[in-house]
């Protein structure tokens, strides 16, 4: 899994989570340095 794919997958999951349980709407954000802005979301998590 890439760091891309994990920050997709919990963006999905908070927004519905959050509207099921709090009747509200969140939207994480992922904040990377600008050194690697561009760059991580294809690093993959150590298996």
């Amino acid at each position: 899994m890439t760091l891309g794919e994990l920050s997709d997958y919990l963006s999905e999951m908070v927004g519905r989570t959050s509207v099921a349980k709090n009747k509200k709407k969140q939207t994480p954000n992922i904040n990377p340095s600008l050194a690697v802005n561009g760059v991580w979301k294809e690093w993959k998590l150590a298996e």
